[in-house]
Order: C-alpha cells, then sequence, then structure tokens
C-alpha cells in the first residue's frame, strides 16, 4: 500500500489571516497572522516563517518566529523564536 504525504506549504511571500485546523503537517515559510492546529504530522515554521497566534501540533519545530503560545503533543524543537 502506498503512503501518501499531505503537506500544506505556505511559501514565502504569502500571507494568510485566519485560524487554520488541518489533519496533516505544515510548512510556513511566509506570514500566517492567525492560529494553527496540526492534529497529525509536523508543525514547522520554517526560518523566514512568521505565526502570529497559538501554534499546536503533534510534532512542532520553530526555525522561524512564534508570537503565540505553543503547545507540542509529542515532540518540540525550538531552533528559533518564541514569544508565548
Amino acid at each position: 500500500m502506498k503512503t501518501e504525504l499531505n503537506i500544506t506549504l505556505i511559501a514565502p511571500g504569502y500571507a494568510i489571516t485566519g485560524d487554520m485546523v488541518v489533519d496533516h503537517g505544515v510548512s510556513c515559510f511566509g506570514l500566517l497572522d492567525s492560529g494553527i492546529i496540526s492534529t497529525q504530522g509536523l508543525l514547522h515554521v520554517g526560518e523566514g516563517g512568521l505565526l502570529k497566534g497559538m501554534a499546536q501540533g503533534e510534532h512542532v519545530r520553530i526555525d522561524g518566529r512564534v508570537d503565540g503560545d505553543v503547545h507540542a503533543r509529542g515532540s518540540l524543537e525550538v531552533n528559533g523564536q518564541v514569544c508565548g
């Protein structure tokens, strides 16, 4: 059986306003001006990415900046900045 990899990409230069809830992984290299919940997979704020709001995920990796609270159910790795 083939396993599908589902990831939502917020590319550099893109901005999203409004809360997001996804059932797969997310990589944010742009601006997400809201909260985000990822129920499965990796929630990644990449280098140059900015999240203004709450981040909640199974596995969370911050290489950019989060201005809000961060909640990880499995693992949390912070190489960037978190102000929350």
